[in-house]
């Protein structure tokens, strides 16, 4: 638990460093770009949308005078009428193209944003899903130790497994016994208790760290 703790600490780390370095700084960086670009495009086409609509604006008050001396009876001025007329509207749909074009040219734009921006973006969720990755690793581990506490009187079948095999299990020991010295026959007896005494702390050290390992599955090498 305490390795996923620190894994996900570090998927957190790289989250965060991912929500600075790749999105907030460099789209901070693309703000002005983008202002600039908008702001040309709209010069643009304001531009162009005024010099079409002048020239529509003059041919038709052009074409609307010769209409009214064709009216007066001067037949030698309706093929110039005609051309006229030709003229005008060939300029509107040349003024209906640019205007499509405009739009088509803002609307890659857009997109080139948009597609920035998800570039951007991926490194981040990227960092997000590998966090949550590891939330759910830490999920499972609860979840085992919940249900290896439910009841805290009942041994796990592992630990109740090793109680079997110390029961089964013949131990002998040897004592040796120290040098005679002057001392007292008390000295002796003292000596032998203390022998007794490391042994038997010794006996249960063992079961304490086998019955550890059974019960949590960890070798001594992962011990602190």
């Amino acid at each position: 638990m305490c390795m996923r703790h620190r894994s996900i600490e570090a998927k957190l780390r790289q989250f965060t460093n991912a929500l600075m370095e790749s999105l907030i700084i460099p789209l901070q960086d693309k703000i002005e770009d983008w202002k600039k670009t908008a702001n040309q495009l709209d010069k643009d086409h304001a531009k162009e949308y005024k010099r079409s609509r002048h020239e529509i604006k003059k041919k038709s008050s052009d074409t609307m005078k010769l209409q009214k001396k064709a009216r007066k009876g001067r037949g030698d001025l309706q093929p110039q009428l005609d051309s006229a007329m030709q003229d005008v509207t060939d300029m509107c749909l040349l003024m209906e193209e640019t205007e499509k074009q405009a739009v088509r040219r803002a609307l890659v734009e857009e997109r080139g944003r948009f597609c920035t921006f998800i570039g951007f973006l991926q490194p981040v969720v990227n960092g997000e899903i590998s966090m949550l990755g590891e939330i759910t690793h830490l999920q499972a581990i609860i979840d085992d130790l919940t249900v290896l506490t439910t009841d805290p009187h009942k041994l796990p079948p592992a630990s109740e497994q090793v109680i079997k095999d110390l029961k089964g299990s013949d131990y002998s020991w040897s004592y040796q016994t120290p040098p005679s010295s002057p001392s007292s026959s008390g000295s002796r007896k003292s000596s032998m208790c203390r022998c007794k005494h490391t042994q038997t702390h010794t006996c249960a050290q063992d079961i304490i760290m086998h019955c550890f390992i059974q019960y949590f599955g960890f070798g001594k090498r992962n011990l602190p």
